[in-house]
């Protein structure tokens, strides 16, 4: 589907990319940024954590998947941008969640579960976070409430005191009272992560029980009504914020215009420096909304076309680096060849010979060592890579087609005509 010249060096096994199947369980983790995913699916996947948190390449898609294998099911744990990034807009975040989502929706891959979790080291229910979740509520829709585990996090950090325990014990029931009304009422539940491995098998195995095939409101919204991105439910809590800023920023350079006036006939030249300074701010911060604003009025259409083509960019950059570490390994291998070709050739040579080769071969070890850590970490950052993980050509009936590992991937209308109607599974 995705990197149009992104062929795999032949060399690179793509790591925990088993064929996916339509039938397998999914499930969904998100939150804000910070909450814990990454450690909440390295202990479900038991992924080791020097390899999954090691990324050699930084990718705009940020939508990753993780498998494992529980109660004799495979599960496939999606790892999902958060709101409230310092990196990226929340826009943004909602686009690439747009594209994945609507992707699955049009192949039949439904959701068995989604786990948002929530950090309960924060010492408040922030605006944000209230807006995050606000738009997860909106984005999941009643009828996959159901599927919803909203789990508190990094409760080993808090501290034994009973002061401390107390005031988390506080967060989790004010988070318990915000989705008591919606969430809980419609089969939803909120647990504690607080031994975190236990609690977070306990979650999937719970999911996994239910066995069910949700579908979200906003992928119907999407789809199926033809919204706007900004015209979805989840798309609204996130843009009224936006409107309200960029409402204010409008009013704000009247009142500014009126003031520098009288500044210029009373002559006080310091105060209109002030204003017109704050003036030029103003300017630039209405630019700045009106360009987020802009991210969320657009149409499905416009967010594949955008994230198929940061999609064809991270792999194209996956793999010139690929390249580049399978060079460097052969170049160290035949360097540490000829070193030690060397020290044979010079074993009864002076000591200052000796231990030249000595200090030579140890560096090239040294080399070989981090040049293999690095393709282990590229294996696995490829396997994580959604699009590289989509169906074969088969005659399955929609919804059983299993998923192949393709080494070059194709646009989505170059795959769909590939299959001529066939389901093709992306997620």
């Amino acid at each position: 589907m995705y990197g149009r010249s992104s062929k795999m060096h032949t060399a690179f096994d793509i790591q925990g990319a088993q064929p996916i199947s339509a039938e397998d369980v999914f499930i969904a983790v998100m939150g804000m940024t910070g909450a814990g995913k990454s450690t909440f699916i390295e202990h479900c996947t038991k992924t080791p954590k020097s390899l999954s948190g090691h990324e050699l390449i930084s990718c705009t898609s940020q939508v990753s998947i993780h498998t494992t294998t529980i109660l004799g099911r495979t599960v496939h744990l999606l790892d999902t941008p958060g709101f409230n990034d310092s990196q990226r807009s929340d826009s943004e975040t909602l686009q690439e969640l747009a594209y994945w989502l609507t992707v699955a929706y049009e192949r039949n891959i439904k959701l068995s579960g989604l786990v948002y979790l929530h950090c309960i080291r924060n010492n408040r229910f922030s605006g944000s976070a209230v807006r995050a979740l606000d738009a997860f509520k909106e984005m999941c829709g009643e009828e996959a409430f159901c599927g919803v585990v909203l789990a508190t996090t990094m409760w080993d950090t808090v501290s034994g005191s009973d002061n401390e325990l107390a005031k988390a014990e506080k967060r989790h029931a004010e988070i318990h009272e915000k989705v008591r009304h919606n969430i809980l009422q419609h089969g939803g539940r909120t647990v504690r992560l607080s031994a975190v491995e236990v609690d977070a098998k306990n979650i999937l195995e719970h999911i996994i029980s239910k066995d069910r095939r949700l579908t979200l409101a906003f992928q119907q919204q999407l789809v199926d009504e033809n919204r706007l991105i900004h015209e979805t439910d989840a798309g609204q809590v996130l843009f009224r914020p936006l409107r309200e800023r960029y409402q204010s920023r409008k009013t704000s350079p009247r009142g500014s215009h009126d003031r520098m006036t009288e500044m210029v006939n009373t002559e006080r030249r310091t105060t209109l420096r002030q204003i017109g300074d704050a003036f030029t701010e103003i300017s630039e911060s209405m630019g700045s909304t009106e360009e987020a604003i802009k991210r969320t009025s657009v149409a499905l259409s416009d967010i594949r076309k955008t994230w198929e083509d940061n999609i064809n960019r991270d792999d194209e950059a996956l793999s010139a680096t690929a390249q580049l570490n399978e060079q460097q390994l052969q170049a160290e291998r035949d360097l540490e060849a000829s070193v030690s070709l060397g020290s044979g050739a010079f074993s009864s040579a002076e000591p200052s010979s000796t231990g030249y080769y000595q200090t030579s071969q140890a560096s090239s070890m040294l080399r070989l060592e981090r040049l293999e850590r690095e393709k282990r970490a590229l294996e696995i950052q490829m396997g994580q890579r959604l699009n590289r993980r989509y169906t074969t050509v088969t005659t399955r009936p929609r919804g059983t087609a299993r998923i192949g590992i393709v080494g070059t991937g194709l646009a989505v209308s170059q795959l769909i005509a590939a299959i001529a109607g066939i389901a093709c599974v992306v997620m």
